[in-house]
């Protein structure tokens, strides 16, 4: 929502990513003290099944043990791993074992997660996995030989014509008309989409759409609309939701080319259907540049098809940089760090905290130019532009919708801030675009608000 969005900013955008350490014997119920638990408590907390005269805590070697009141341990519960292991004590709940970068603890911390081998955590080609680094691993599945992302989920982002994405501003040359004189239809040359001019419920009238505004309608007249023919061509469909997206130009606050798309600011079915659910699907707000399932059931539709058929389910990613700290995204040709701003690749995963980036002010200091300098043996690296960042959703993922095996980082952490700056000036309101990759939603940010960046290289 086009707005400065401050208590969002201040509620979501605190960066707390301090690992947790071993305390040396807090409680993980309700002692108020924070000492090291030398002294003779008297609660009774339950602490997974301690009685009243011991509590469980990690000890100095780092497993869960029992403790007596005057802090000396009696007995080791479990031996938490001894290597890649680590006894935390989460708050409100006893202490556990956790694995540390890439482990599996079902394994006693054997073992790694997507696009690492089994065996001494071999660096794998993203997809790859297992001993020899030549099975697919989930999220990715075999398709003719190669592992690719989620084909199970759709092909979302198969739009891209020739790997260019479009510019953040749509101009009138991204564009030709097509179809016929009478049912006029919209070519993207970037993008290689054909669009139907007008949306169900107005008449195509040249390069007018006639019968006053669109009205909104279900999910399933969307589709039935789609089935038929228009411009001389029969293969139209809904869009999918990165599709729509494709047609956001961020230089005016219609957020459309108006001579091609004047009709089109505002809410359009998608045939992207929102993860965990069997009968809801995204509807993508080109006026406040957001996407959910709409409350109401309606929105408007618009139809699409390809120009040039592309290649069902390529591949997508390849690392970048020899250790393994950089990702090169296949079909757009862009380089990306797996660690956002102020953090450190540690050879299997990010360590650090995200630094928070302020791009506003007239002298900002040294250190709050992001992502300068050099990293991967490249020295061109910057902060994304929009529609780079929005290059990122892998719409079929219900908790982590961006592709979490290119990143080291949560891109939404279960503390701190899940919005992140682009290079996107809003010309109007002289802000700067962030996108919330919680909320799927940008924003445009007017005021002062320390928020995290991600960095990349290549085609601007």
């Amino acid at each position: 929502m086009l707005a400065a969005a401050a208590a969002l900013a201040a509620a979501g955008c605190v960066v707390e990513n301090a690992a947790q350490g071993i305390d040396g014997g807090a409680d993980a119920a309700s002692d108020s003290d924070s000492d090291s638990d030398s002294d003779s408590d008297s609660d009774s907390d339950p602490d997974a099944g301690a009685d009243a005269a011991t509590y469980l805590d990690c000890d100095e070697n780092g497993d869960i043990c029992l403790f007596e009141e005057d802090g000396d341990p009696i007995g080791v519960v479990e031996d938490c791993p001894d290597e890649n292991g680590l006894c935390v004590e989460p708050d409100g709940g006893p202490p556990e074992c956790q694995c540390v970068g890439n482990f599996d603890i079902e394994t006693d911390c054997v073992g790694c997660t997507t696009g690492w081998g089994s065996e001494g955590c071999e660096l794998c080609e993203i997809g790859y996995g297992g001993e020899a680094c030549d099975e697919c691993v989930d999220p990715y599945v075999a398709v003719d030989g190669a592992c690719v992302y989620g084909a199970q989920c759709g092909s979302d982002s198969l739009w891209l014509h020739d790997g260019a994405l479009p510019a953040t501003s749509r101009p009138d040359e991204d564009f030709a008309w097509g179809g016929t004189e009478e049912e006029v239809t919209v070519v993207d040359l970037v993008t290689g989409l054909e669009w139907q001019h007008c949306p169900a419920g107005t008449l195509p009238d040249g390069e007018s759409c006639t019968g006053g505004l669109p009205d909104p309608i279900a999910f399933g007249d969307a589709l039935t609309h789609c089935l038929a023919a228009f411009g001389g061509h029969t293969d139209w469909r809904l869009p999918e939701a990165s599709e729509i997206q494709s047609l956001v130009s961020f230089s005016n606050s219609m957020h459309v080319n108006p001579t091609y798309f004047g009709s089109y600011a505002d809410a359009f079915w998608s045939s992207t259907a929102v993860p965990g659910s069997v009968s809801d699907y995204y509807a993508v707000d080109l006026a406040e540049l957001d996407a959910a399932a709409p409350a109401d059931d309606l929105a408007y539709g618009v139809c699409v098809r390809d120009v040039e058929p592309t290649e069902p389910y390529p591949k997508r990613f390849a690392l970048g940089a020899e250790d393994g700290s950089t990702v090169v995204d296949l079909w757009t040709g862009l380089e990306w760090r797996r660690c956002a701003y102020g953090e450190t690749w540690e050879g299997a995963a990010c360590a650090g905290d995200k630094a928070l980036y302020e791009p506003f002010g007239a002298d900002p200091p040294e250190d709050d130019d992001a992502c300068e300098g050099g990293f991967g043996g490249h020295v061109d690296w910057r902060v994304p532009d929009a529609q780079e960042v929005w290059s990122l959703l892998a719409w079929c993922d219900e908790e982590r919708p961006y592709f979490l095996e290119v990143f080291g980082t949560e891109l939404i952490p279960e503390v701190g801030c899940s919005t992140y700056w682009t290079s996107t000036l809003d010309p109007e309101s002289a802000g700067i675009y962030a996108y919330n990759f919680a909320l799927l939603e940008m924003t445009v940010y007017a005021d002062p608000v320390p928020m995290p960046v991600l960095c990349v290289r290549g085609p601007a």
